[in-house]
């Protein structure tokens, strides 16, 4: 799906929750989550940071890859692998996550 400004506008508007993980190509760390996530048969979208660069500045985030969640009108992102694979693998609370990024 390509990801749009009205489309994540209704996301907000409704309060549904989603996510969806924003990757770079030729990112190492991109790599490890996309092939992580498909080998457990996940069920999340990965969005092309070079496709959708303008949506990404929206959500003010410094590096790759980056979980975003939606939910209840407002947002989270979780950088870096090890705490996206915590957050949709294990599930992880984000008190027990290492490291938390928020902007509601």
């Amino acid at each position: 799906m390509k990801y749009t400004r009205s489309i994540i506008e209704n996301l907000f508007k409704n309060k549904i929750t989603h996510q969806f993980i924003f990757t770079l190509k030729r990112c190492e760390s991109c790599d490890l989550v996309k092939a992580e996530i498909d080998r457990r048969n996940i069920d999340i979208e990965f969005v092309d940071y070079q496709e959708n660069q303008e949506l990404a500045k929206d959500f003010n985030f410094s590096s790759f890859p980056v979980l975003v969640k939606i939910e209840n009108g407002s947002y989270k992102y979780y950088q870096g692998y090890v705490n996206i694979l915590d957050k949709v693998i294990k599930n992880l609370k984000d008190d027990e996550l290492q490291t938390e990024f928020t902007k509601a």
